[in-house]
């Protein structure tokens, strides 16, 4: 129940930083500094609550205390007063026990008619009996001993990444990450699973408590295809290169489509969930496509065609000389009835059969047209997939050839 109370305020504390941030510009222009000191505040707030989320408490009254100093608010200030109750409880220091009260005070005090009234009641009513019981005395009353400025500096290293770690000297740890160093400069790495490693150089200076947050770069996830060569792949639409590609494609996490087009063959595609730093092979099947098959069907027509006009052109060929030997014996000796007869069918059969030979090879010239138009313009589109597995595929144009004994044609037909 704490947990959640105090995630309620470290929401509620953060839009107030965001909105005092915008009142700010509407009345008087920020200054450089305020601005910094706004930005200070929003980075030193998330590190205590990552620090609070790790059950880190100590650190996240620190942060949240360093936040409260950059841009004091009283939402910030609850904050506070829970991560410094849930220390004492860890660690019986009278001191947290002190800031706790002080801070759940102050809240009452700037904010009585605040959502979290409650809560700060209820919680004061336990914690003042144990400092009356513990006798902690008043923090401002300690020992002259604790003003001596420290021989060493304090670093806590913070990343927006959660579950992000970190290292600097001999001090490896999740973040947010508290470190005592001896002053000197030092290199700071962050890291964390998906991520490329991040660092900074730091100087330590004895006696001072510095944050120090890095950003770190998402890693993209590495798609490997495994298809026929020359195949054009896309990604979301867009060609990235043909296969077989020497490096893996690089796509950043989230959800993506990939299609592999080829001439003569049918588009491929699949839907994928890319993570951060994932390595993934897909292989692309590709097959056969119909327009494909119907191009290897008019060029086998086509052939069979100029065959068939190969040999009744030979056949009237034959017919022909049969009726020129029929032709000179009429005009050296003459014809008997009988033998006038046949020469008149054998000039008819030619004329029928080289008219057959001129259609069929009009049509074999047709026959092989199409079947190449189908094969060089066999171009398909790459598919476009819905989040589902269903397929959409983008407006195609089709043309189908239609032939049948003495005519032929084309279909055109358009899908939306």
């Amino acid at each position: 129940m704490n947990h959640k109370r105090l995630h309620l305020s470290k929401r509620f504390a953060l839009a107030m930083l965001i909105c005092l941030s915008g009142t700010a510009t509407v009345s008087v222009p920020a200054s450089a500094q305020e601005a910094d000191s706004r930005e200070q505040a929003r980075q030193l707030f998330r590190a205590g609550e990552q620090a609070y989320n790790n059950a880190d408490y100590a650190n996240a009254a620190r942060l949240f205390e360093a936040a409260y100093d950059a841009l004091p608010s009283p939402d910030i200030a609850f904050s506070l007063a829970q991560a410094a109750r849930l220390q004492f409880f860890e660690t019986r220091d009278p001191q947290a026990l002190i800031k706790a009260i002080e801070r759940y005070r102050q809240y009452l005090d700037e904010r009585p008619e605040g959502d979290r009234r409650r809560i700060a009641v209820l919680h004061l009513a336990e914690l003042e009996p144990m400092r009356a019981v513990l006798g902690a005395e008043n923090p401002g009353e300690a020992s002259d001993d604790t003003a001596e400025l420290p021989r060493i500096a304090e670093v806590m290293i913070t990343s927006p990444i959660d579950g992000a770690r970190g290292v600097v000297g001999q001090i490896e740890g999740p973040l947010p990450l508290r470190a005592e160093l001896n002053p000197g400069r030092y290199e700071v790495s962050v890291f964390a699973d998906g991520y490329f490693d991040g660092q900074k150089t730091v100087e330590a200076v004895a006696g001072r408590f510095f944050m120090v947050e890095v950003p770190l770069e998402p890693k993209p996830a590495l798609v490997t295809i495994e298809t026929e060569r020359d195949a054009i792949i896309y990604v979301d639409g867009r060609p990235v290169g043909v296969a077989p590609m020497q490096n893996p494609i690089e796509v950043p996490a989230g959800g993506h489509t990939i299609s592999v087009t080829q001439r003569g063959r049918k588009p491929w595609g699949r839907s994928l969930e890319a993570k951060r730093g994932q390595q993934i092979t897909l292989s692309a099947d590709l097959r056969r496509s119909r327009q494909r098959t119907l191009a290897y069907a008019f060029g086998i027509s086509a052939v069979t065609l100029f065959a068939a006009t190969a040999v009744t052109g030979l056949y009237t060929a034959d017919l022909t000389s049969q009726a020129q030997d029929l032709d000179r014996q009429f005009d050296e000796q003459g014809l008997t009835r009988l033998e006038l007869r046949d020469y008149l069918d054998l000039r008819q059969e030619r004329n029928i059969f080289a008219g057959v030979s001129y259609i069929l090879f009009g049509v074999g010239v047709a026959t092989a047209g199409t079947g190449l138009f189908l094969y060089f313009f066999d171009m398909p589109q790459p598919q476009i997939f819905a989040t589902q597995p269903a397929i959409i595929t983008s407006p195609q144009t089709t043309l189908t050839p239609l032939w049948q004994p003495g005519a032929w044609g084309l279909s055109l037909s358009h899908r939306f």
